[in-house]
């Protein structure tokens, strides 16, 4: 799981940008992670040095073992930019609240957007993506974003260019949710206290 990738490869012309203690722990955490991929935000444009880092961790082939991705924001632009799309600077900026149009459904809307709605999201982000991979489908568009939501329902990787996980996004839990358990199939079983009671039972037997 990679979220805020700007926390992990700072926009810098300075080494650090690509080379920090953070970003040496992303790439070093990321390839165990083989069973779902967040891809997460950054208020930093695809063209500085934090993209290119982020885009060295993430190896393409990542994208060929049918492992569930969702990217957000800087994530879709990094999935476009990975498989084939393209993503271009853009002097105007989208930042705050939006609407989508919905194009067509896919796994990631079910039973939360259906096609033909208008919906509230939260953007925040320069540039844009221009186009996108071969296979997938443009789900939803805004105003100032043509690839508001794009699918692959076949590889399961979606990539959205709003922010779900923001409460100025009213649904955005709901999707995040979709994709979390329909899609990832993650049972959603975790709880603080079962966490708590785990760690507690290993502690108590490390000191026996």
């Amino acid at each position: 799981i990679l979220d805020e990738a700007h926390t992990a490869a700072p926009a810098s012309a300075s080494k650090y940008a690509i080379d920090s203690r953070v970003t040496r722990v992303v790439r070093d955490v990321a390839p165990r992670f083989e069973n779902r991929l967040f891809l997460s935000a950054t208020p930093h444009n695809g063209h500085s040095n934090s993209f290119s880092a982020i885009l060295e961790i993430l190896d393409p082939q990542r994208f060929t073992r049918g492992v569930p991705v969702l990217g957000i924001c800087y994530g879709e632009q990094a999935i476009c930019d990975r498989l084939g799309g393209k993503v271009e600077h853009s002097d105007h900026r989208e930042f705050g609240r939006a609407f989508v149009e919905v194009k067509d459904d896919c796994a990631l809307f079910a039973g939360v957007w259906n096609k033909g709605d208008r919906e509230q999201v939260w953007m925040s982000h320069g540039d844009r993506i221009s186009a996108i991979p071969k296979g997938f489908k443009v789900v939803a568009v805004s105003d100032s974003s043509p690839y508001a939501a794009i699918a692959d329902d076949h590889r399961r990787i979606y990539g959205v260019q709003f922010h779900p996980e923001v409460v100025h996004t009213p649904d955005g839990a709901k999707l995040i949710a979709n994709f979390v358990h329909r899609i990832a199939g993650c049972p959603g079983d975790w709880s603080m206290a079962q966490f708590r009671a785990a760690e507690v039972a290993q502690e108590r037997v490390a000191r026996t």
